[in-house]
């Protein structure tokens, strides 16, 4: 049994002890310890590697998954410049990041390399989106491959915040022939406002080739907020395909005013040469086409002559059943006849997937719709309808034939220039037909994608 003295020794070294705890450990301990964090360079705490993974907002290399080039190319703008793309896919689910270095390099049919062109990239979370560089000379060289790829590993960083929601809407292509533009309007969809949005579009071939590639910018979208963008190229696009590969829906609009026999009336002329030269042109149709028709006078047919349809037996009979009214209705309403064209494409009849078409043919000027105080009105009326087509992404071919017809109208109708006919005689309605057939199957531009990003970080 311990004596009283040797208790009290105890007491005192264990007393001593808890003081020197107590005053130095514990306070050597708060300052000599340091909590995980996911910036001390080690593997702690609840992380998958050092400083990544876990609770951290760095996502560890061997956890993230590289993103997919999916293609890159490059499309000539001048004979010396070219712009290139790279379409990619990031397939990181909530991580991103932010000034990745990367580089393009062009080679001709030797495989030199002509050109490059460094940058830096946003590559956002969980989608494909396309990197652009313009302006890259070539000098005389022509490159005929490109190859994009990162210079460096990227650092993907975790972002839960709201992905934006911006939609693009009435994308249209026109002009494709001669000056090709694009237009489309974004909207913001998300809760919040979004800044430095950059827009690319590019335009596919009937093969889903990428022809062409643009780029623009929007400042800010605030909350509901759109804004319309424009793309242009300062020339056509070179598809090279002589056979079609994809369907179109055509509506022809045939006049059947007054004038339409006024070369002989027994049988109509040249409303009769206008209907046979119609009826070849149908038969130029491919077996995915569908074809529709509206005559107008004063007005146009109601309903129309013949929905758009796959029979073409039953279109053609009604091209021949066309005739000119005998009740009054002599006039030229150009207007109208659009304007009902424009409406098959809006039925459940019209293939989405297909091109829209409008061939309108005329011997005269508008005359019809009136409007009190306003001699103009039947052709600016005729104007309206038809950038309210153009702008719905229909193309319209014109045709006037004779003598007595306003040329610049009909050039204006028209999508460019080059989609506006004349011809003098009816005779020869024939051969302009069957160029506008061709013209039709030309494998042109039929894909749009608009791809809006929220630019971040970039240099």
């Amino acid at each position: 049994m311990a004596s009283w003295s040797v208790k009290r020794k105890v007491t005192y070294i264990g007393i001593l002890s808890g003081f020197v705890v107590f005053v130095i450990v514990v306070p050597l301990f708060f300052i000599l310890y340091k909590a995980p964090t996911c910036f001390d360079g080690k593997q702690n705490g609840d992380e998958n590697g050092s400083d990544c993974g876990g609770s951290c907002q760095l996502l560890c290399i061997f956890d993230a998954k590289e993103p997919d080039i999916l293609w890159s190319r490059s499309f000539k703008v001048t004979p010396s410049i070219y712009s290139s793309v790279a379409y990619i896919q990031n397939f990181n689910i909530t991580s991103q990041a932010i000034d990745v270095r990367y580089v393009f390099k062009l080679y001709d049919n030797q495989n030199k390399l002509v050109a490059t062109r460094e940058g830096f990239a946003f590559i956002p979370r969980n989608k494909k989106f396309a990197i652009f560089e313009p302006n890259i000379v070539v000098g005389e060289s022509v490159p005929t491959r490109t190859v994009f790829e990162f210079t460096e590993v990227p650092q993907w960083i975790k972002n839960n915040e709201e992905i934006p929601r911006l939609s693009v809407n009435a994308k249209s292509l026109s002009r494709e022939d001669a000056l090709p533009r694009i237009d489309a309007n974004v909207q913001n969809l998300s809760l919040i406002p979004f800044s430095n949005i950059e827009i690319v579009a590019i335009v596919y071939d009937g093969k889903d080739n990428a022809i062409g590639a643009s780029r623009t910018y929007i400042d800010k979208l605030e909350k509901d907020q759109s804004a319309d963008v424009v793309f242009t190229w300062p020339a056509p696009f070179d598809t090279q395909q002589s056979v079609c590969k994809v369907p179109a829906d055509v509506m022809m609009v045939i006049d059947r005013s007054g004038s339409m026999a006024s070369d002989g009336a027994s049988p109509p002329q040249p409303l009769t040469d206008v209907k046979n030269a119609a009826i070849l042109f149908v038969n130029q149709l491919g077996e995915f086409d569908k074809v529709g028709l509206v005559s107008y006078a004063d007005t146009a047919s109601s309903p129309i002559d013949a929905f758009l349809s796959k029979d073409f037996k039953k279109v053609k009979d009604s091209i021949g059943a066309v005739s000119i009214g005998i009740d009054g209705l002599q006039q030229t309403n150009i207007a109208d006849g659009l304007l009902k064209a424009l409406g098959e494409f809006s039925s459940e009849r019209y293939n989405t997937s297909a091109r829209k078409i409008i061939v309108a043919l005329t011997d005269g000027v508008p005359t019809r719709p009136l409007k009190v105080g306003d001699e103009t009105f039947p052709e600016t009326e005729a104007l309206r309808i038809a950038t309210e087509t153009k702008t719905s992404g229909t193309q319209i071919y014109t045709v006037g034939l004779g003598s007595n017809i306003n040329e610049n109208l009909l050039k204006n109708i028209a999508s460019t220039p080059d989609h506006y006919f004349s011809v003098l005689s009816s005779k020869n309605l024939g051969s302009i037909y069957k160029e506008i057939a061709i013209s039709i199957c030309k494998d042109s531009p039929t894909t749009i994608e608009i791809i809006p990003l929220v630019q971040k970080g970039l240099r």
